[in-house]
């Protein structure tokens, strides 16, 4: 879309400020990226770049696991910064979920959103270094539960009318 999209705006904040916010129930905040600058209307964070071995969501999900490792966290939610409509409830109700299983995924109607799973680090990590394929996969190797949610709050932002559509829906 000829701009990164953690700087796009809606309704006058940019992807990663929204992303950051609906997470504002986690006790830590890391953003793994690319070398971008943060926008300027995201409060301080804590940055790890991605991992240049790998490509797509992996080259985040790798350093980001590692990093809640290293930190001793039970928990590692994941939030892309492109589903500007996702809250931080949803984020409550798959932690509320995570008793017994090593991972929590939303989904809605047949559609699992891996991406935005509550994952335990450990368990997430070995999946990540074990199962070949993309991310769906990943997840679906461990044990894990699904919760449903409103599919609407999902949307993904990759072309100029899925961000008219974010607009019009926030």
């Amino acid at each position: 879309m000829g701009i990164a999209k953690i700087s796009l705006m809606v309704n006058g904040k940019s992807l990663l400020a929204i992303a950051v916010e609906s997470l504002a129930d986690c006790d830590s905040i890391i953003v793994a990226m690319r070398e971008y600058e943060s926008p300027s209307d995201v409060s301080p964070i804590q940055k790890i770049g991605d991992d240049v071995n790998f490509s797509g969501p992996r080259a985040a999900l790798y350093p980001a696991t590692k990093k809640a490792i290293a930190e001793s966290c039970d928990f590692l939610q994941l939030n892309p910064c492109d589903t500007p409509l996702v809250k931080k409830d949803m984020f409550q109700l798959l932690l509320n979920a995570s008793s017994d299983v090593d991972c929590v995924v939303p989904i809605s109607g047949d559609r699992m959103h891996p991406l935005h799973a509550l994952v335990r680090p450990r368990p997430f990590l070995s999946a990540l270094n074990q199962v070949e394929g993309g991310i769906h996969r990943v997840i679906k190797s461990m044990n894990h539960l699904v919760v449903e949610v409103n599919g609407e709050m999902m949307l993904n932002i990759n072309t100029p009318s899925d961000l008219e559509n974010a607009i019009s829906q926030s």
